[in-house]
Order: C-alpha cells, then structure tokens, then sequence
C-alpha cells in the first residue's frame, strides 16, 4: 500500500487544478475554492448557505457539526464572490454526481482512500488540514479554520493516513 506524504496530496491536487483549468472555468472555480477553504462540496454548493456582510466580508453556513465560517474576499475567487454578493448560483450547472465524475477522470491518481473509503473531491478538505500543520498551525487553530466543533473531527483531516488504491 502506497501512502500519500502531504506534499504529494498537495501536488496531486495542484495537478488536478492544471488539469480542468483550459476546458471548464466553472469547474475549476468551484475545485479552487474547495482546495483555498476546504469547504465541502454542499457547504460551497448551496449559494443559500453564503450571507453577504460587507465588501471584504461573506459568511458560510455550514453543515455536519461544524461552525459557521467568515471569509474574506480575497480567500475565495472573485467569480465566486461575486456569485454571492449578485445571490445567484452559476455552480447549479453541475450536481454532486457529474462533479465528482469530472473529479475521477481528471485526478492524476485513480483512487485515493481513507482506510477502506474512497475520496474524491473530500481530500481537498484533507488536504487543507495537512498543509495549515505543516506551516505550524496547531491543531485546535486548524479545528477553528475547518470549522469543526469537535477537535476529534479536525485531527481525522489533519493525521488521517490516505493511500492509492
């Protein structure tokens, strides 16, 4: 079994990214986002969640025993940004399904799992959370970032052990 160090996620992913970019910027927009927060595919989905505050500020409500998360403008992209201040969805063009079909065709590497559980789009969540450790976040800064209310939670994404199926 192949286990994944954090700079190799974090390559794979940024290949990943390279990858859709020239055929769909919608896709790649919503795969960014995913990669910059590590939101989930719904909490970023659902523009409902989202609450416009002011020019540099958005709220996300968030989902699965997690804390609402505020971002700044620069955190997210501008054509998403702009989605939530206009409220309207360009990201509606694409289901959980077809994303994540997208998502394991243009992977660099087949399947990822989580013990037995395969990732798609999930690993950018992992991903974040290896990479804040690497640049010294201790894991209840990173629990705060992930927005998850119990610090159990964010040491899975932060110490989880992914492999190449």
């Amino acid at each position: 079994m192949t286990y994944l160090t954090p700079g190799q996620l974090n390559n794979y992913c940024l290949s990943y990214l390279e990858a859709i970019h020239p055929f769909d910027n919608l896709l790649w927009d919503f795969s960014t986002n995913q990669y910059n927060t590590g939101l989930r595919f719904m909490e970023l989905y659902l523009i409902t969640n989202w609450l416009y505050v002011t020019d540099e500020h958005i709220i996300c409500y968030t989902s699965k025993d997690s804390y609402d998360r505020i971002f700044t403008k620069d955190e997210l992209t501008p054509f998403f940004y702009e989605n939530v201040k206009d409220h309207f969805n360009d990201y509606e063009k694409y289901s959980f399904t077809t994303y994540n079909r997208y998502f394991n065709r243009y992977f660099p590497v087949y399947k990822i799992y989580h013990l037995t559980r395969p990732l798609a789009s999930h690993l950018f969540r992992h991903n974040i959370a290896k990479q804040l450790k690497l640049l010294g976040q201790t894991d209840i800064e990173i629990q705060e970032y992930l927005g998850e209310k119990y610090l159990g939670n964010a040491q899975n994404y932060i110490y989880s052990e992914l492999h190449i199926g």
